[in-house]
């Protein structure tokens, strides 16, 4: 898998980036399975870009990454890579 965004524009600069991963669970938070979870590193600017299988094929919007102070004050944990 791999996503295409801009991520940190003032930064990273403003030409597009790739992101690979995988597809870790086939459903989100709370199991919701209008969501899937992935392990692709993402920052500011990646929401709204594809999430693209080996085929070229758009399979997905990527829409948010986990809030790790929220998970911090719950589980008294860091999530890494939970997209």
């Amino acid at each position: 898998m791999l996503t295409l965004g801009y991520p940190l524009t003032s930064i990273q600069g403003q030409e597009q980036k790739a992101t690979f991963g995988r597809v870790n669970a086939l459903s989100g938070l709370q199991d919701d399975i209008r969501f899937l979870q992935i392990d692709v590193p993402l920052q500011p600017g990646n929401s709204g870009g594809p999430l693209i299988n080996l085929r070229g094929e758009a399979v997905g919007l990527v829409t948010s990454q986990l809030n790790q102070s929220a998970v911090l004050r719950r589980a008294g944990t860091i999530a890494q890579n939970v997209n």
